[in-house]
């Protein structure tokens, strides 16, 4: 496993950058700044955001499934904090959970997937998820979330979308609210289906 979240906070060259993403300031900079810093120390989290960055600017390349499969390899050696606050582009909800389930109470499910390590398709805003079987919808307004996730289809959202979101979710609460369960709760799922929740 590399280096934990908070041993990268502790280091002076790392803590600037990693300050600036999870203050939302700078944040393609900072990655970038990262990537430049940790790549040549061998570091997995340059690697992962040097495979990262690869993919999205080339994800139908003749050499992408090989990147992808050495992404999710690199992502498995991040402590998970790290991972969850730095790696993540985009945000997975619905993916493998059964079709027969309620789509509210699927909405509340985060896969583990990132939009990068998912195969492209003709269509640039779905990607193929080889281990639900399953289209995964890259959708960036709250309309067309709120759409997918009515009809139970698995989406990926902007994480400033997601975060955005569930903030306006989550305020005048006490405590450690789930705004994933949050907004699958309060997508209209009575008024569409004629029943009460």
């Amino acid at each position: 496993m590399g280096q934990s979240f908070m041993g990268r906070m502790a280091d002076p060259q790392q803590a600037p950058h990693l300050g600036k993403i999870l203050a939302n300031r700078d944040v393609e900079a900072a990655l970038a700044q990262l990537e430049s810093l940790l790549l040549p120390r061998g570091d997995p989290l340059g690697e992962a955001l040097s495979l990262a960055r690869r993919l999205r600017a080339a994800p139908r390349s003749k050499d992408a499934d090989a990147l992808r499969e050495r992404l999710q390899q690199t992502l498995a050696e991040l402590d998970r904090m790290t991972l969850k606050l730095i790696i993540r582009r985009s945000e997975l909800f619905n993916c493998g959970l059964p079709t027969d389930v309620e789509p509210s109470q699927r909405f509340a499910f985060e896969c583990s997937r990132l939009w990068e390590t998912l195969a492209p398709t003709d269509d640039p805003k779905v990607r193929h998820c080889a281990d639900c079987q399953q289209a995964v919808h890259f959708e960036d307004s709250l309309a067309a979330v709120e759409y997918r996730a009515l009809a139970g289809q698995c989406v990926a959202i902007p994480a400033l979308l997601a975060d955005g979101k569930f903030q306006s979710l989550t305020r005048d609460m006490v405590g450690r609210p789930n705004p994933r369960a949050i907004w699958g709760e309060a997508l209209p799922w009575a008024e569409s289906k004629g029943r009460s929740r």
